[in-house]
């Protein structure tokens, strides 16, 4: 295979070793961890397979529901340049002075 290939075959085992490891560091068996997440078991064991290609939502639901994030995104920030310009408002006289 492909060095591209087999580092996919990597990240994939990888992940699946850590949502393992997530999984019971809660002490959940597949079989909560199907029933937490709404899934039948034999999908959970297809995830833990190291062969399953996630979605990015689904792999926020996964990290969501163990406590771990899968997908670590850094957050952007966005620099301001904020300027303060004067108002000047303009009244007529007053009436009562």
């Amino acid at each position: 295979i492909s060095p591209e290939e087999q580092l996919s075959i990597d990240r994939k085992m990888m992940l699946a070793a850590k949502i393992y490891d997530a999984m019971k560091a809660k002490g959940w068996t597949q079989t909560i961890f199907a029933r937490e997440m709404g899934k039948h078991p034999s999908e959970i064991s297809k995830w833990l397979s190291g062969t399953h290609t996630f979605t990015s939502d689904t792999l926020w639901a996964i990290g969501d529901k163990l406590g771990v994030d899968l997908l670590p995104v850094k957050a952007v920030q966005k620099i301001v340049d904020v300027k303060f310009v004067p108002i000047v408002i303009s009244a007529p006289p007053a009436e009562y002075e």
